[in-house]
């Protein structure tokens, strides 16, 4: 149970804990987080229903058709990854592991040992759990002063607005259109760099024309497509904590004051940082610049954002990043950085320390 976690991260070597609640977000039941706390640092797998135990086999096979036929519970581990898959007859003439599934389901993690392969399964691929065994590590809780939010995706609920607007444009150039899921895969930072993969042909419409048809329908639209339902409880949860809260975004500045004052949630927020433009230019200066001035320390700062980009602006600014789900990019985009995933900042509240 989450209130007996204090007690057991501070017992443990390495401990993994896996909450077995559902969680709700917008209406759908989706799985709890698989937490795993060490040496300070927090990932947390997203979408996991089991987690799956293996241990090496030594079975040998005289024909692939008896390998196939007995071999569907068995993995064998990529070369450089850390990524498991279903082991073909080949892998096992060329003599790589093979691991044969022996329970999956909650773990008893007081039972964890290095003699077993513990994973968790996305898009039929078995994940290691960093490698599962128990080690010599000295747990630390994650203490936290000041957390800073990046906005759109975020916390503005705007990606199908975003979507919708883009489709418009390639509409407009008859280009092909893209769904949800092509949009999350493609959307990046710089901008001009998404628009060119999305399709879009800079000698029929400039970028800054682009741009700037972007944000004078986007802005009063954004005032209608709201925050993610799990916003206000998350922020005033943190705040009872009595940490700093500060938004950093991509957005022009009076524009994301008014989407601030608009909804309501300005009072939460110790500072509220935009860019001069509206050409969504990097926000990482002003991110180091705020910490300097307020002699944040590093150690005890995140940054929640929704892109790659995030994760390399808090790498920059040199705290620790966490990374949602739910906003402009696609989990296996963001699970080539390495950083903690969540669903949405919802997620916080289960793990918070």
């Amino acid at each position: 149970k989450t209130d007996d976690l204090d007690e057991k991260i501070v017992t443990q070597t390495r401990y993994y804990y896996y909450l077995e609640d559902a969680m709700t977000h917008d209406g759908v039941i989706t799985p709890h987080a698989v937490s795993n706390y060490y040496d300070g640092t927090v990932s947390i797998l997203n979408g996991v229903t089991h987690i799956y135990k293996f241990t090496k086999t030594s079975d040998t096979f005289a024909s692939e058709e008896e390998y196939i036929a007995r071999t569907k519970n068995y993995v064998c581990q990529e070369d450089g990854t850390q990524n498991f898959v279903v082991a073909t007859y080949q892998d096992y003439v060329n003599e790589k592991t093979l691991y044969e599934e022996i329970s999956a389901g909650p773990v008893n993690f007081d039972d964890l040992n290095s003699g077993h392969l513990y994973c968790y399964k996305y898009d039929d691929k078995y994940i290691s759990l960093q490698g599962a065994t128990v080690e010599n590590r000295n747990t630390k809780k994650l203490k936290v002063t000041d957390q800073a939010f990046d906005f759109n995706g975020t916390i503005l609920n705007d990606v199908e607005l975003c979507l919708d607007l883009l489709n418009e444009k390639l509409i407009k150039q008859n280009k092909q259109t893209l769904t949800l899921d092509e949009y999350k895969h493609v959307f990046k930072f710089p901008i001009r760099q998404y628009y060119q993969d999305a399709g879009l042909d800079f000698n029929i419409e400039s970028y800054e024309s682009m741009a700037d048809s972007f944000i004078a329908k986007y802005q009063p639209a954004s005032l209608t497509c709201g925050l993610y339902s799990c916003v206000i409880p998350t922020l005033k949860f943190l705040k009872e904590k009595n940490i700093k809260l500060i938004i950093l975004s991509a957005s022009e500045m009076n524009n994301l004051n008014y989407q601030v004052n608009h909804y309501g949630i300005g009072h939460y927020f110790d500072a509220i940082l935009g860019i001069n433009n509206i050409y969504a230019d990097s926000k990482t200066g002003i991110g180091i610049n705020y910490i300097e001035k307020n002699n944040i320390n590093k150690k005890e700062c995140i940054f929640v954002g929704d892109t790659l980009h995030d994760f390399e602006i808090a790498n920059e600014m040199g705290i620790e990043p966490i990374l949602v789900t739910c906003g402009h990019q696609a989990f296996d985009v963001l699970r080539s950085s390495g950083a903690a995933i969540i669903n949405d900042i919802g997620d916080l509240r289960s793990w918070f320390l």
